[in-house]
């Protein structure tokens, strides 16, 4: 299972996050921080409409990442509530294993706190 060391940060404005692995019970949580990102309608390359998630297939996304050794869903938890995350996966095939790319959302009423820069660090430090 990939997952790394919870860490408790400070975002600009003096609250307190936490950073840590996405778990399965995070999947209703991440459901809704993906309609409120995809219904801002900026920069997205599909509509809330288009959106074919649930619950249960954030559970099993959860799931298919956390078997992988080289894949994870790093969340951000802001007073119990999760306010961003970050996905990650690496090219599955060995020549371009070296590569990957990542998602990263946080919600736009505590945006420009920091929060996405500490998703990128626990990802780098990862």
């Amino acid at each position: 299972m990939t997952t790394f060391k919870p860490r408790i940060s400070i975002t600009k404005l003096g609250k307190k996050i936490v950073i840590r692995s996405a778990l399965k019970s995070d999947a209703e949580s991440l459901f809704s921080l993906a309609r409120i990102i995809v219904a801002e309608d900026q920069f997205q390359l599909l509509t809330l409409d288009e959106i074919e998630m649930s619950v249960s297939s954030e559970e099993n996304w959860i799931e298919s990442f956390a078997a992988e050794e080289n894949r994870i869903i790093i969340v951000a938890e802001m007073n119990g509530t999760l306010v961003g995350s970050l996905d990650f996966c690496n090219g599955r095939r060995k020549r371009i294993s070296h590569t990957g790319e990542f998602e990263m959302s946080v919600l736009p009423d505590v945006r420009s706190q920091g929060i996405g820069a500490l998703l990128l660090e626990s990802l780098l430090n990862w």
